[in-house]
């Protein structure tokens, strides 16, 4: 991802999605901030790790710990 280049909307730009099987960008992303439609990703969009997570087939750097509030010992609100 470079400001010349998105890969991420080779697979996964609406048009694209039936031959790579990658989850398609919701409409949202072609449209402004006052809801007009656009013929393309709005350029707002453009930058998909703004807001998502890069997916990469790599060795996590740290490991995952978190643990489900439930498996803690920690009660509900409300459930006292």
């Amino acid at each position: 991802l470079s400001v010349n280049t998105n890969r991420c909307l080779s697979c996964h730009k609406r048009e694209l999605t039936q031959e790579s099987g990658a989850p398609m960008i919701s409409v949202t992303h072609y449209m402004t901030r006052e809801g007009q439609m656009l013929a393309d990703v709005s350029p707002r969009r453009y930058f998909c790790t703004a807001c998502h997570v890069p997916q990469a087939d790599v060795r996590p750097l740290v490991g995952n710990t978190f643990r489900d509030m439930s498996e803690m010992g920690v009660s509900q609100a409300g459930s006292e």
